[in-house]
Order: structure tokens, then C-alpha cells, then sequence
């Protein structure tokens, strides 16, 4: 990255420049997120990252999602996640705690550079289901986190004041395609952003990874029915039709992929890195 296109990051300012909080103004969205998390019963996550702050600031806009929260805190680059709560019946706390790690643990992939050592460290609460969630025990967790990720060399994960071992490596990022927030697992029909998981049905990711393969091309309806369908005739429109609405709605908390219908003609897949 040229020293030209390096974002700026003012911590004199009560605003957001370039979408990082300064450091008094995120503790003050950390206060916020820490309320609603405890109200609507949801996990929130606090990383610290050390390394180039800019730089890490900007090659992370292009891997989580709108809603989380980048800042400053202290020396660091802090990012604050909250767990989506969910319409269906929500999974076992257990579960719930292991997807959160893994959506980590994806951030920590996205800022891994070969050209600086970045140290990672993350503490998640409540501690257990309907658990308070603690500003302070918070802070403390990610900072010992970090703390021990500059020594073991390897991001570090707290769930309250313990380490978390037992999710670290359950889920290895080896079989995920990066495409710009979006993560795909080649071997399942699951994909990832941020911190969320998302799960196809088998029709929907062989759509979403032919979308893929073309991205930024225009796709005809009777293109896709035949690829992906085996269908010949055009009449089955519908079903193209049916399954990209299931799509959108799927990767709605992604703001890099975008499907786009041009009227009368057909599809096109962007992704914005």
C-alpha cells in the first residue's frame, strides 16, 4: 500500500474519521453495545489488535460487517462485535460462544500480513447464558489476551478471565474462499461474515459459488437455469428468480457482495474488496 492511499486516524476529534471511533468516543460505544448485549442477550466480543493502526483499519473495513464498531484503545486497534440475535430457535449457549470464536478468529485471518508480525488478543462475555456483560472485565480480558499473543505468537481468545482453548482450532480457516467479507467453506455449504454463519441450502451455494466464479459478469436467467438447474427452456426463470431473493436476504449483513438485477437482461455478482 502506497503511502498516498494509507488512511489517517485522528484521535484529537470527536468523530469518527474514516469510520474509527478515537478512544473516548468508542469507550462510549463499548458502554452502549455492553447495554444492548445484555438486553437482547447477546455475546459481544472485544479485539485488540497491535500493528499498524491505519493500515490494519483499512484492510479490515473490507472484512466485517456495518454493524461492528472499529476504534482506538490506547496504542490498539479495537474492534467490537455483537452477536445478531436470531428469529429461529437460537443454539445451545455452547454453540452460540464457538460460532463467535471462529467469526474471530476469521478477522484475525483477514489482518494477517506477511510483512508485519500483528499480535491479536479478544475476550468474549457474558461468561455463561443471561451472564452480565462487564465493561471493565472486558477491557482486561482482550488486554491479557494480547498481552499473551505478543508471547505465544498466535491470536488469544478469553471468555471473561480464562483462556479459551477448546474452539481455537475446530474450525480451520484452510477450507475458506475469502471474497472481501464474505468467507466460503469449500467443503460445506456454509459461509461466513464477520462473526455471523450462514448456512445454503445445496441449490443455493452451487448458485451463489457459479455468481462467484463470474463475478462482475452479466448472467442470463436461461444461463443459470441451465448451469445450475440443467433446465433448457426459459419458462424456469422462476426458480432463478426465487433463489437469488434467498440469497440477498442471506447476505444481507455483507457489504461486499452485492447481487445486482439488470432489468430485462439478467444478473451480475460484484464484490467490493
Amino acid at each position: 500500500m502506497s503511502e498516498q492511499s494509507s488512511p489517517t486516524i485522528s484521535e484529537g476529534s470527536g468523530l469518527a474519521v474514516d469510520g474509527v471511533y478515537p478512544e473516548p468516543l468508542f469507550h462510549q460505544r463499548l458502554e452502549e453495545e455492553a447495554h444492548r448485549a445484555f438486553r437482547m442477550r447477546a455475546i459481544l466480543t472485544l479485539v485488540l489488535i497491535q500493528g499498524d493502526t491505519a493500515t490494519l483499519a483499512h484492510e479490515l473495513r473490507a472484512g466485517i460487517r456495518r454493524m461492528d464498531v472499529l476504534g482506538l484503545w490506547k496504542s490498539y486497534l479495537a474492534v467490537l462485535l455483537s452477536e445478531v440475535p436470531r428469529e429461529e430457535v437460537s443454539p445451545a449457549f455452547a454453540d452460540r460462544v464457538s460460532q463467535q470464536a471462529q467469526g474471530i478468529l476469521r478477522i484475525a485471518g483477514v489482518v494477517n500480513t506477511e510483512w508485519q508480525e500483528i499480535y491479536f488478543g479478544a475476550c468474549l462475555l457474558p461468561e455463561q447464558k443471561s451472564g452480565k456483560i462487564d465493561v471493565q472485565q472486558l477491557v482486561s480480558g482482550a488486554e491479557k489476551a494480547l498481552a499473551e499473543s505478543s508471547r505465544d505468537h498466535q491470536p488469544v481468545l478469553y471468555r471473561g478471565p480464562s483462556r479459551l482453548v477448546d474452539v481455537i482450532r475446530r474450525d480451520s480457516s484452510v477450507g475458506l474462499v475469502r471474497y472481501g467479507d464474505l468467507h466460503l467453506n469449500k467443503d460445506n455449504y456454509r459461509a461466513f461474515v464477520g462473526s455471523d454463519s450462514i448456512e445454503f441450502l445445496p441449490k443455493e451455494y452451487e448458485l451463489l459459488t457459479y455468481l462467484l466464479k463470474h463475478e462482475g459478469k452479466l448472467i442470463r436467467r436461461e444461463q443459470l437455469c441451465k448451469s445450475v438447474w440443467g433446465y433448457d427452456h426459459p419458462g424456469d426463470s422462476r426458480t432463478v428468480d426465487m433463489h437469488i431473493a434467498k440469497l440477498r436476504k442471506k447476505l444481507q449483513s455483507s457489504r461486499s457482495v452485492t447481487i445486482r438485477t439488470l432489468k430485462g437482461e439478467g444478473y451480475r455478482l460484484d464484490v467490493d474488496a
